[in-house]
C-alpha cells in the first residue's frame, strides 16, 4: 500500500473501516459534508448521512457530518494518499459551497419578489372594489335592473 507521507513505514489504511488509521491532516472540519449532507455520503460511502432524512435527526446531521466526515470518509473508501483525499474533499467543499449561495441567492430573490408583487396585486384598483367579504345579495342591490321578487329588498332575510 502506498505511504500517508513516502515513509515506507506508513501505509494508506484508507477504506479499512473501523480498523483504519485516520491520519491527522485530515482530522478537521468538513465543509462538503456539511453542504451537501447525503449527496456528500453516497459519493463518499458515508451511509450514516442518510439519517439527514430522519425528522428532527436532519438538523444536527450536517453537523455531524462535518465534524466527523472526513474520519468516515477514510476508514469508509480507498483513497490514493492523504493528498488526493484532500484534494477530492476540497472540491466538495467548493461545490456545497456554490449550492448553499445559489440556493440562498434564490431564496431570497422569491422573498423580495413576493414582498414587492404580492402588495402591487391586492393594490389594484380591481381588489380594492371588490370585497372578498361582500355579500352577493349587497352586490345585486348595486343593479337598478335586477327587481327583487315581491318587491322586497334582498337585503331582508326576516321576510322569508
Amino acid at each position: 500500500m502506498e505511504s500517508f507521507y513516502g515513509d515506507p513505514t506508513t501505509t494508506n489504511t484508507s477504506g479499512q473501516g473501523e480498523h483504519a488509521v485516520v491520519p491527522p491532516e485530515i482530522q478537521k472540519w468538513n465543509w462538503g459534508a456539511f453542504f451537501l449532507s447525503w449527496i456528500w455520503g453516497i459519493g463518499n460511502q458515508v451511509w450514516i448521512s442518510f439519517l439527514t432524512w430522519v425528522p428532527f435527526v436532519g438538523w444536527i446531521m450536517p453537523f455531524v457530518l462535518g465534524a466527523k466526515g472526513s474520519e468516515w470518509a477514510w476508514r469508509n473508501k480507498e483513497w490514493k494518499s492523504v493528498e488526493h483525499f484532500q484534494e477530492v474533499q476540497r472540491k466538495w467543499a467548493k461545490w456545497g459551497l456554490i449550492i448553499f449561495v445559489i440556493s440562498l441567492a434564490f431564496i431570497l430573490f422569491v422573498l423580495v419578489i413576493s414582498l414587492i408583487v404580492i402588495p402591487l396585486i391586492f393594490n389594484n384598483s380591481f381588489y380594492n372594489s371588490q370585497s372578498i367579504f361582500q355579500s352577493p345579495l349587497e352586490d345585486i342591490n348595486n343593479y337598478p335592473n335586477v327587481q327583487p321578487h315581491n318587491n322586497n329588498n334582498f337585503n331582508n332575510f326576516n321576510s322569508y
